[in-house]
């Protein structure tokens, strides 16, 4: 049973500190790599997706906010989420 705790007090502390880690950043999309599978932001940083599929209804000029974690080489998206247009001049 101890055992058993620590296991599960290691695993609670792991995913926490994974958590803890995660950044984000803003930024707009210049460029999809799709062999490579990376998005590259206007400001030249680029982010390695673990799913293409991440990027279904993106498009080069969107405006978005990346939630992402390092594993000491690559900065790999775990969300990507398209920052609304504002509408402004309309009336």
């Amino acid at each position: 049973m101890r055992a058993l705790t620590a296991f599960l007090s290691a695993s609670l502390f792991s995913v926490l500190a994974s958590t803890a880690m995660a950044e984000t950043t803003g930024g707009t999309i210049n460029h999809f790599d799709r062999g490579a599978q990376t998005i590259t932001l206007s400001s030249g940083r680029l982010f390695s997706l673990p799913s293409w599929d991440m990027v279904y209804g993106f498009s080069a000029g969107d405006q978005v906010v990346v939630t992402w974690a390092s594993d000491g080489t690559n900065s790999i998206v775990s969300k990507l989420v398209k920052v609304p247009q504002s509408n402004s001049g309309e009336s």
